[in-house]
């Protein structure tokens, strides 16, 4: 979740390679490294996560859809975070890949 929250790609795809847990929840707020990519604008990160969540067992045993729209301890999505931050980029990636517009909680709709 550090490496996605600081941006740092390498790390993040060293982790990957490495079967590190995408789907792991910090315990402060319940985010994903999704979530921090997201929010921190980190796009080449988010890419690679979610490229990543497409190829791995996270598409098989969660769902792709369900991973892209998973909500943090406060219920909101990666494309709530982005959208508030105003990291185009990232929101672009996650509504093409599957990200609900729809999706509302309780502040952030």
């Amino acid at each position: 979740m550090l490496a996605a929250m600081h941006g740092k790609i390498a790390c993040v795809e060293r982790l990957i390679e490495a079967n590190a847990n995408i789907l792991m929840f910090d315990s402060l707020n319940g985010r994903t490294c999704l979530h921090y990519a997201a929010c921190y604008g980190h796009s080449d990160c988010l890419e690679t996560i979610l490229s990543a969540a497409r190829t791995s067992h996270v598409a098989a045993s969660w769902g792709f859809s369900r991973f892209v729209n998973i909500k943090d301890g406060k219920g909101a999505t990666p494309l709530h975070l982005a959208s508030c931050q105003r990291r185009s980029q990232c929101v672009h990636m996650l509504l093409d890949s599957g990200a609900l517009v729809s999706a509302s909680t309780g502040g952030y709709s």
